[in-house]
């Protein structure tokens, strides 16, 4: 350690240079008065500056500014200091019982006041989950024994008494029995839509043998889907290979529903599957009530038979009058969308559609009602096309020209000559 005194004006300066741990102390002393006025820094090994306003001193790399007041100054650029936040007690606790590796039901108020200040530790953690003690098994969360209350673990269900233990047997829990074995095992073996107090539906849920269920159970006359116990509400279910739809209320359809703008088909013989819907459907479109006809699935155009006759559908809106083309045959349909039968007098013309439940278009034969100015409307048709000639007709012959039955006058038919009466039949005699 070296020391040397310097004089800077009117002031002496005192260094101190302690060369192994490069610590410089220095004071001013006025040449007018005995106050000194003590300072000191710590500096790293070179090149470290050290400043005090006005005059300089060299001291190897090292310079030191003396200023001009007779009071020391702050040594360089001003040091920063860390300190280390306290460790809180429990953290201390849980250090140190982790480097203990403890395990077990330890005594640890300084880790948690519950139960006593007792805690369970697994290999100096904190552990969380059922351990056997005592003749039976508790429930740990962050080491701490839980009391009354349902538990999950390996993959069972279990419930723990207001002592925290697990319980055995039959046991009545918020009015609903419930039963876990009597063999030492613990775990929940009961069926059914059981309180359990969930956070869903009213806390119950579906266990099956003691496991929450996934897929569809009957419950109150219909079919329920849940998913690891909770009760589903409105959507598609997949079960069985086939598909169906769960309304508002968990319930498994039945019946066509129109689901997102598109009709399906659930059946109503209790399968509630979704099949292809076929039929005169209700699917809210805009005519005809909202109704159209499915064939498989599909909107369908042609003739379907429907309440004792045919109708005619374009993508599966019911058609009504007018012409139809269907299995190579011309067919008509009235203003109901009916197809018609028997003769009809169509934009003035007469046609025939059977009286046999054909429905088809075919040549007009015979004395048919056209709508006609003579003969209260009747002419005689053959084949299509309006008749001239004799025609056997309610036991007699009639003259027909262009169709239109002839009353009294001479005819010529066959190379022969015949005479009709006024009534336009043959006469004979």
């Amino acid at each position: 350690m070296h020391k040397k005194l310097y004089r800077a004006g009117k002031f002496w300066v005192a260094t101190v240079v302690a060369a192994a741990g490069m610590t410089f102390s220095f004071c001013t002393v006025s040449a007018d008065s005995s106050n000194i006025d003590n300072s000191s820094a710590t500096l790293s090994q070179s090149n470290t500056n050290v400043n005090i306003q006005s005059s300089s001193i060299q001291n190897g790399n090292t310079s030191i500014n003396s200023q001009s007041t007779p009071s020391t100054q702050n040594v360089g650029n001003q040091t920063n200091v860390q300190s280390n936040v306290a460790e809180s007690p429990r953290d201390a606790a849980l250090a140190k019982y982790a480097n203990e590796h403890v395990t077990g039901y330890i005594f640890s108020p300084d880790v948690s006041t519950a139960n006593g200040g007792y805690n369970w530790f697994e290999n100096g953690q904190l552990f969380s989950g059922f351990r056997h003690y005592m003749g039976t098994y508790y429930w740990f969360v962050d080491g701490v024994r839980q009391n009354e209350g349902w538990r999950q673990a390996w993959g069972m269900t279990y419930y723990t008494d207001d002592q925290g233990r697990a319980v055995q047997g039959h046991r009545n829990i918020n009015g609903q029995d419930f039963y876990f074995g009597d063999d030492g095992s613990y775990f929940l073996r009961s069926t059914g839509y059981l309180f359990d107090g969930s956070s869903q539906n009213g806390g119950y849920r579906w266990y099956e043998n003691g496991q929450l269920y996934t897929g569809f159970r009957y419950y109150m006359g219909t079919y329920y889907w849940f998913v690891n116990g909770v009760r589903q509400n409105e959507g598609w279910r997949q079960a069985w290979g086939l598909t169906y739809y769960t309304d508002a209320n968990g319930r498994a359809v039945q019946g066509t529903r129109v689901i997102d703008g598109k009709v399906y088909d659930f059946g109503t013989n209790g399968t509630y599957y979704s099949r292809p819907v076929n039929g005169y459907v209700w699917d809210g479109s805009s005519q005809n009530g909202g109704y159209r006809w499915y064939d498989n699935g599909n909107l369908y155009t042609g003739f379907k038979y429907y309440m004792e006759t045919y109708y005619w559908f374009v993508d599966g809106v019911r058609q009504n009058e007018g012409w139809r083309q269907a299995w190579g045959l011309t067919y008509y349909t009235d203003d109901q969308g009916r197809a018609v039968q028997g003769t009809r007098v169509i934009d003035g013309k007469v046609y025939d559609f059977g009286n046999d439940g054909t429905y088809y278009s075919r040549p007009v034969n015979g004395y048919v009602w056209d709508g006609s100015s003579q003969n209260g409307g009747y002419r005689w048709y053959d084949n299509g096309n309006l008749y001239t000639g004799f025609k056997y007709y309610m036991g007699t012959y009639y003259w027909f020209v262009d169709g239109v039955r002839q009353n009294a006058g001479w005819r010529q038919a066959w190379g022969l000559t015949y005479y009709t009466d006024n009534n336009g039949r043959a006469v004979q005699g």
